[in-house]
């Protein structure tokens, strides 16, 4: 009879000490303010799909791309069949283009993007990752075209991250 006494005060005792709650710390910023401004911080743009590097292109001097024959100097509409075969439309009156073309390679390889930010400098940072895969049977050659509004004008500056 004790034993039984004993567990039930013992499971009553975790029940109640299991309910309390701390006051709420009004003072602290709410997680969706932060992710507003983290947000905020952030400048929007477009991934490009369906074009290829051409041959002839052996590198990128400037990451900025601002007029169409500049663009068609370095890439070609890689057109396919179905809904999504089109190359995506680039309107060089409201908008410009930013590529990251790496060397070929026989691995398959992906550039992810990360951020695209302004710094202190009015500059544009677009921070990209590369991800290196397994070896192929051929070689390609990576690359990832972004499109984003003049209104963001500035500089262009590309930052490689881990």
């Amino acid at each position: 009879m004790n034993v039984k006494r004993i567990a039930i005060a013992i499971g009553v005792s975790i029940f109640f000490i299991g309910c309390q709650s701390k006051k709420i710390d009004d003072t602290k910023t709410p997680l969706v303010e932060i992710k507003t401004t983290m947000i905020q911080d952030t400048i929007p743009y477009t991934i490009a799909q369906n074009y290829f590097v051409k041959n002839t292109v052996e590198a990128i001097e400037n990451p900025k791309i601002e007029t169409e024959a500049a663009f068609n100097s370095y890439f070609g509409a890689a057109t396919t069949m179905g809904n999504n075969g089109k190359p995506t439309a680039v309107d060089f009156t409201k908008e410009f283009a930013i590529a990251i073309v790496l060397p070929k390679t026989d691995n398959a390889t992906t550039i992810q993007p990360v951020a695209l930010k302004k710094d202190a400098n009015h500059s544009l940072v677009f921070e990209y990752k590369v991800v290196v895969g397994d070896k192929q049977s051929y070689t390609s050659r990576p690359f990832l075209l972004v499109l984003v509004d003049k209104k963001w004008e500035g500089q262009v500056q590309l930052k490689k991250v881990k």
